[in-house]
């Protein structure tokens, strides 16, 4: 996953904190946290919906974070 350096939102939580760790803070800084089996198994669309939160956006700002990292 890390060679493909890009996260999509078919993305699932717990491919994302196990390949990107340093986005952990910024995750649970928006509402994201991984709690529980079923939240790890959620995708980046899953989550976005149920916290209200922008996909686009997201993803753009995850992105970010991993291509300077």
């Amino acid at each position: 996953m890390k060679e493909d350096k890009i996260i999509k939102a078919s993305t699932r939580l717990k491919d994302i904190l196990m390949n990107f760790p340093e986005l952990t803070d910024y995750l649970l800084k928006m509402g994201i946290c991984g709690c529980g089996d079923e939240d790890l198994n959620l995708t980046v669309a899953e989550m976005a919906d149920a916290k209200g939160i922008d996909l686009n956006k997201l993803l753009e700002e995850v992105n970010r974070r991993i291509k300077g990292a």
